[in-house]
């Protein structure tokens, strides 16, 4: 059984942490999870996706643009209605 640390952010500006397995995480409803809630997932994975380059040294600077980009979603004009960025080639 796959445990994934989730984070919740709440409507008054905190947030909480908790570990939840696959199983917990995919019996949510789709109205438990809130838009900025689904693109930080997505964030998040596709962030933890590249990690491996991180820790190798093996990070190009468009790889490290790319992650960037990833970690200033939250920030970004209009989120959670936002696009994500093309990984580079």
């Amino acid at each position: 059984m796959s445990q994934h640390t989730h984070m919740t952010f709440n409507a008054d500006g905190t947030s909480e942490i908790r570990n939840q397995t696959t199983e917990e995480l995919n019996s949510r409803t789709p109205d438990a999870v809130s838009s900025a809630e689904k693109i930080r997932f997505k964030r998040n994975t596709l962030l933890a996706e590249t990690d491996w380059m991180v820790l190798s040294g093996t990070m190009s600077d468009a790889w490290k643009t790319y992650r960037q980009a990833l970690r200033d979603l939250p920030a970004a004009d209009g989120f959670p209605d936002v696009d994500f960025p093309t990984k580079p080639s």
